[in-house]
């Protein structure tokens, strides 16, 4: 065997080592710039549907408001809540006086009954007094006084009496009627009447 110099020795390994490097670059796959693109879409698409992700914002919602249609929803009912009278009678002038109006009655309920008297028109100036009587036949022929009646002052008086509008219809003590006075100095002088009828 010729010794030959010790570089040679190196040259031959060297040698030997390249071939080696390219069996494996020839085994293994190589890189190319294919690879370089997908690494580089895959990148993109992540960040992509990485997207950073906002509280949504609840808007407000606006109560819808009534329009005010300006125009009442029932009309008012005129005398609304005042009683009706149980029992209306005309007055009758009497001995020329002129007076008219009428006579209301009330019952309460309880035994007793308001009596109303409105009149206008009169001859005489007030006030005058008024009662209910016995009904005697007829107006001028009057009974016993068996109730006191308030004075009709400026054309109204306004009593309660101790009995119900059907006692006082009744027949047991009746019938009666109601008169009215010229004037507490001229009592006997009748300027209007009204007769109570029987029930």
């Amino acid at each position: 065997m010729t010794d030959r110099p010790w570089w040679v020795y190196g040259l031959i390994g060297g040698g030997l080592a390249l071939v080696v490097v390219i069996v494996v670059a020839l085994i293994v796959e190589p890189w190319d710039d294919d690879d370089d693109v997908q690494i580089e879409e895959a990148t993109e698409t992540a960040t992509a549907t990485e997207s950073p992700t906002s509280e949504p914002t609840e808007e407000p919602t606006e109560e819808p408001t009534e329009e005010p249609t300006g125009e009442p929803t029932e009309e008012p009912t005129e005398g609304a809540g005042e009683p009706e009278p149980e029992l209306t009678l005309p007055l009758q002038a009497l001995n020329e006086s002129g007076v008219s109006g009428d006579v209301d009655f009330f019952d309460n309920g309880d035994g007793t009954s308001e009596v109303v008297i409105e009149i206008a028109d009169s001859e005489f100036p007030g006030p005058h007094p008024a009662h209910i009587h016995v009904d005697a036949g007829t107006c001028l022929e009057a009974g016993d006084i068996i109730v006191d009646l308030n004075l009709v002052t400026d054309g109204l008086s306004e009593s309660i009496v101790p009995f119900g509008v059907s006692d006082l219809q009744g027949s047991e003590n009746g019938p009666f009627v109601i008169i009215v006075h010229e004037s507490v100095e001229n009592i006997g002088n009748y300027i209007a009447c009204a007769e109570i009828p029987p029930a």
